[in-house]
């Protein structure tokens, strides 16, 4: 799968988005090893205009100017563990 990424930095906090065509997949901080995830079993491409949405919203929300997201996530799991 594709997935799009990019990264923001707040208060001195950098992040890694990530997201497929349906949604965000994942983020992660600075600090996370990545290297063996299911993250890097993907191919990777860096494209901050699909990822604007992303990016602006979380950083609204960690600069506590927002408490909440409207963009799609992408789920994966069981089809038990989706409807958790």
């Amino acid at each position: 799968m594709k997935l799009s990424n990019d990264s923001i930095t707040v208060n001195q906090n950098t992040y890694y988005l990530f997201a497929s065509n349906t949604g965000l997949y994942a983020v992660s901080g600075q600090n996370e090893d990545i290297s063996h995830s299911e993250i890097q079993q993907n191919e990777l491409v860096h494209d901050p205009r699909h990822m604007q949405g992303y990016t602006d919203q979380l950083k609204s929300y960690l600069l506590g100017k927002t408490k909440s997201f409207n963009f799609p996530l992408h789920i994966t799991g069981t089809q038990f563990q989706q409807t958790v």
